[in-house]
């Protein structure tokens, strides 16, 4: 594997990990003011989406978009470890 080839793969492994991080941080950062929210229960909240939910369905659907956003940043995980890997 020639040099440039081994820095670009090692810069994109690098970027994977920061992302990885900031996702992380992210995902950590809204599921604790959800759980906020959840606690709380403001009305303003079921009728800024559309009226028509009960809380039942809101946590269902903030549920349901948490586990997506995890299992997207898992695969995140396993391509920079790959990337990482390759890069050595």
């Amino acid at each position: 594997m020639s040099e440039e080839l081994r820095q670009i793969i090692h810069s994109a492994a690098v970027a994977g990990w920061w992302t990885v991080l900031l996702g992380a941080i992210w995902l950590t950062v809204a599921w604790l003011i959800w759980m906020g929210i959840l606690k709380a229960k403001p009305s303003w909240l079921i009728t800024l989406w559309g009226g028509n939910l009960e809380w039942k369905q809101v946590q269902q659907i903030m549920l349901t978009f948490m586990a997506v956003f995890k299992l997207i940043l898992f695969v995140c995980i396993l391509i920079c470890i790959w990337l990482t890997l390759w890069a050595r």
